[in-house]
């Protein structure tokens, strides 16, 4: 049955957790994902589940209202057990899956001096927080949990890396990004108090949300593309540092996954994080001569 086969995975899991192989947060995500893929084929034995039961699965999945990335995800997950289980012969063949469409939004990626009207509408304190992940590409995550003894202000970087109970999110996460000097010496104008750049309202904690602010600036910066107003979320600003550098700047690729903390070679930096901007197609389409 599914079911014991998914127990005995998670226990793997666990020992890979354990021995540094695979993050927890990774399993934490696989548990979560697994759950509607139980209540589907966990009383199954693992020949029944054929390229036909998956498809049911998916269509049932999509009737239910989630998205196709989400239909995707839990699928993705089921072939994790199955061909880890035919590995371990016990299973013989795998079936074959195909995965449903995803329809790609591309990102509205803002301008450098749209960021700089968004960071003027914010309040002092979050102002350097956001023009560290403008400039670094650097997750919101990684920003909020920034400590001072990762920062060094005379060489003008800073470094993600793990610190107590937080980790970045891959091995590739772990990096060191430099800085400007004249943000290096905004960084070094900051209060410090205890250990955390941008500390919360608890002691000894890091800030623990800043959305609210922060999409009240985006309002107020008031930025549009076709006259309407672009969704732009802390992430965006990764994107869009992403953009800057590879299409503005010509960053090399090798280069640019250094910066953002992506394995080498991953086909996620350019896939989804590289946006052809608007002025970029303009100064293309510029340079015509015809």
């Amino acid at each position: 049955m599914l079911g014991a086969v998914v127990e005995d995975w998670l226990a793997f899991q666990t020992l890979r957790v354990q021995t540094a192989k695979k993050r927890p947060s990774s399993l934490a995500s696989d548990r979560y994902r697994l759950r509607a893929v139980l209540a589907e084929f966990g009383a199954d034995p693992l020949p029944a589940i054929t390229e036909e039961r998956i498809a049911a699965f998916q269509a049932a999945r999509l009737a239910q209202g989630r998205a196709p990335a989400t239909v995707n995800a839990d699928v993705r997950v089921l072939m994790k057990v199955l061909r880890w289980a035919h590995r371990k012969g016990r299973l013989a063949a795998l079936p074959v899956v195909e995965r449903i469409p995803e329809a790609s939004a591309e990102t509205a990626v803002p301008t450098q001096p749209e960021v700089r009207r968004i960071i003027g509408h914010l309040p002092e304190h979050l102002k350097p927080l956001v023009r560290l992940i403008a400039q670094t590409g650097c997750r919101s995550g990684e920003a909020r949990h920034l400590t001072w003894n990762r920062i060094d202000l005379e060489a003008c970087t800073v470094t993600f890396r793990p610190d107590g109970d937080w980790t970045p999110k891959t091995r590739s996460s772990i990096r060191r990004v430099p800085i400007s000097d004249d943000f290096a010496a905004e960084l070094a104008a900051l209060p410090r108090e205890g250990a955390y750049v941008f500390p919360g309202k608890t002691p000894g904690r890091p800030i623990r949300e800043f959305k609210r602010a922060f999409q009240t600036a985006v309002a107020r910066a008031d930025i549009r593309r076709n006259g309407k107003p672009i969704r732009i979320t802390p992430h965006t600003l990764r994107k869009a540092t992403a953009t800057w550098l590879a299409v503005d700047q010509g960053v090399p690729q090798r280069v640019l996954q250094s910066i953002l903390g992506h394995a080498p070679g991953s086909a996620v930096t350019d896939k989804y994080y590289v946006s052809a901007s608007d002025e970029a197609k303009r100064r293309a389409v510029g340079a015509l001569s015809v």
